[in-house]
């Protein structure tokens, strides 16, 4: 059979993976997508911090934050007995590379009618 094909190989002789100049291709290859997927992993897992503000949790990594409010905003005074009480912020705030790219935070105020802006 090698008469009739000279470049045909040979099923007796054992065939090697890859020329040896392909070798160090594909090992530089390997290690670049190896750095890679460690360097995605670094820049995207998040570590959470708990605020005791009332139940905030902020995700934060390297490239993103993701903030759950539910926390004290303002004091508020109500005008007629004076009686003092605290609004809330609801909502989440995603961050991307320092940009607000999502944001549904709403201010939950004091039940009633009479509530005015405290001073400090």
């Amino acid at each position: 059979m090698s008469e009739i094909f000279p470049d045909a190989p040979n099923p007796e002789m054992p065939q090697g993976d890859a020329p040896a100049e392909n070798k160090p291709k594909r090992k530089l290859r390997r290690i670049i997508a190896i750095v890679v997927v460690l360097a995605l992993i670094v820049l995207l897992t998040p570590t959470p911090s708990h605020y005791k503000d009332g139940g905030t949790v902020v995700y934060t990594a390297i490239l993103y934050k993701v903030e759950k409010r539910h926390g004290y905003y303002r004091w508020y005074r109500d005008a007629v007995t004076g009686q003092r009480a605290y609004s809330f912020t609801t909502g989440t705030v995603i961050t991307i590379l320092g940009r607000i790219v999502y944001s549904d935070l709403r201010e939950e105020l004091p039940q009633g009618d009479n509530w005015v802006l405290a001073e400090r």
